[in-house]
């Protein structure tokens, strides 16, 4: 596997969390240390994008936003959303 194609395979499983990211990511090959970053970051955009974002396409149904977050952006943002609820 060349370089190219590690960096890839460390990318692939941004969207799961990071113990199921890292674990797949070596198991085909890939380093752990991208994948883990790529986990963290994920998380942490969808964490600060995510309230703006459902605020300006005016969803209201907070199941609907929670779930839409956390398939998106692990468990970071559902708190965050949570807390910014409350703010508001």
């Amino acid at each position: 596997m060349d370089f190219a194609d590690e960096i890839l395979v460390s990318f692939l499983t941004k969207s799961a969390t990071a113990g199921v990211a890292m674990a797949v990511s070596s198991g085909l090959g890939g380093n752990v240390e991208p994948t883990a970053r790529s986990v963290i970051l994920t998380g942490i955009f969808g964490a600060v994008m995510a309230t703006p974002l459902m605020q300006r396409m005016k969803t209201t149904d907070h199941a609907a936003r929670w779930f839409a977050v956390g398939v998106a952006s692990h468990r970071i943002s559902p708190p965050t959303e949570i807390f910014c609820r409350a703010r508001s």
